[in-house]
């Protein structure tokens, strides 16, 4: 079989998969072939073998595509909301809750200390608004005590070394334990 007929004529055509066509006499080396993009960084395609390329019946085959991630596809119910926080907690307010925190901290030589925690959060969530909803603060001193206690123990015996782990975790529970409810308006399914 001769290159003009398989080639549509001797029309050059390129070759969907980067290197020479089939009616094109010279060869270009400088394409390694197509790229492959998955995970951080692209890496070269493995050229096929030319039994690969061109089947049993010596046409070229259709060119395969990469596959497309997919669009997002956003819900009828979805809704996006900016949203917007406001603050209002005074000076008197944040001294009085701030000075109890720190009597109830030092008299109980830090074990208390979750209570200090429990008190000032709750203060800064019955301050905060969203969306001109109130946060709330569920955190219990109950139930950072436990950890707390653990986590004093671990600072004395270490010389306060563990004191870099204790504030991310402490951090994280502050964190876990907030929570706020915005109503967000729905608008109704269009009749099927």
């Amino acid at each position: 079989m001769s290159e003009s007929s398989w080639s549509g004529g001797g029309a050059q055509q390129p070759s969907p998969y980067g290197g020479p066509g089939p009616g094109d006499p010279s060869p270009r080396r400088s394409n390694p072939g197509p790229v492959i993009e998955s995970g951080p960084t692209a890496t070269q395609a493995r050229p096929a073998a030319p039994d690969q390329i061109f089947g049993v019946t010596g046409e070229p085959p259709v060119p395969a595509t990469l596959p497309q991630p997919a669009a997002p596809v956003a819900s009828p119910t979805a809704w996006a909301v900016p949203l917007t926080f406001k603050f209002t907690g005074g000076a008197g307010s944040f001294l009085g809750m701030q000075i109890l925190a720190f009597l109830v901290t030092v008299l109980t030589l830090g074990i208390c200390y979750p209570w200090a925690v429990v008190m000032r959060y709750r203060w800064q969530a019955n301050h905060t608004f969203v969306n001109g909803a109130p946060m709330r603060f569920t955190g219990s001193a109950i139930g950072l005590f436990g950890q707390w206690i653990k986590w004093l123990l671990l600072m004395i015996v270490t010389l306060g070394i563990y004191s870099f782990w204790v504030i991310p975790r402490m951090t994280r529970w502050v964190v876990e334990h907030q929570e706020v409810v915005i109503q967000v308006p729905v608008a109704p399914f269009p009749p099927a």
